[in-house]
């Protein structure tokens, strides 16, 4: 998927749902997931489930949680995450108080039951987060 599509979508006003799950994004889409993540205040559903997003998109993917304000739904499932890149993800939606995210789904990935445990125990902060 060329990462300019992302790009485009951050200027949507319309859209509150983008499934993007099965495009083939890798990390050479961060900037743009950044940009995406940080401008877009509409989108309340973003589905990003099996690409082949790392670690590196993984930081990318926090650093625009830390500014977004409207996403209720975030699917991460079946990328190549290791456990720091989930943990990244979880301590940038723990950290943005302005963020009412109400699922964080990692399911599928390896990490994903490390990442549960861990997150019950930010879950005092957040408690209206679900993580699957």
């Amino acid at each position: 998927m060329n990462p300019s599509i992302l790009d485009m979508l951050a200027e949507n006003v319309a859209l509150t749902r983008i499934d993007l799950s099965y495009n083939g994004l890798t990390d050479d889409a961060l900037k743009s997931l950044i940009n995406f993540l940080t401008k877009n205040n509409v989108v309340e559903q973003l589905d990003l489930s099996c690409n082949r997003l790392g670690p590196n998109s993984a930081i990318a993917i926090a650093e625009g949680l830390k500014a977004n304000t409207t996403l209720k739904e975030l699917a991460l499932k079946r990328n190549p995450w290791l456990a720091p890149g989930c943990l990244v993800i979880a301590k940038a939606v723990v950290a943005n108080l302005e963020l009412d995210l109400d699922v964080l789904d990692f399911s599928g990935t390896k990490e994903a039951i490390f990442l549960s445990l861990l997150f019950k125990t930010f879950r005092f902060a957040r408690s209206s987060t679900s993580l699957i």
